[in-house]
């Protein structure tokens, strides 16, 4: 994460240079039944919902205090864990599925 310690970092990296895996504490994959187990953070998960109110990745900005780099890096990191191709299918997964939160 962008605020992780210097001695979490020094983890992850002796972590992932012998092969393993790191995953910082304060990341939480947060996956609802019936959503095929598809990990999404808090924010992407806010995010995924934004867009299915059909708000533009600027406003989504604007309403999350974020810049909008930020949200098309989410939207894409989004598109990959769903492997979606495209604004167009998160829209219509958005609204397909009806996250509720």
């Amino acid at each position: 994460m962008k605020n992780a310690s210097l001695k979490t970092l020094v983890e992850a990296i002796r972590s992932v240079a012998v092969g393993g895996t790191f995953f910082d504490v304060n990341i939480k994959e947060v996956a609802k039944p019936g959503q095929d187990d598809i990990p999404l953070s808090k924010r992407e998960l806010e995010i995924v919902k934004l867009v299915g109110e059909g708000k533009t990745s600027q406003e989504i900005a604007d309403l999350l205090y974020i810049g909008k780099t930020t949200v098309d890096t989410h939207r894409k990191n989004i598109l990959k864990k769903l492997n979606l191709q495209g604004k167009t299918e998160l829209l219509r997964y958005s609204v397909e599925k009806k996250y509720d939160f």
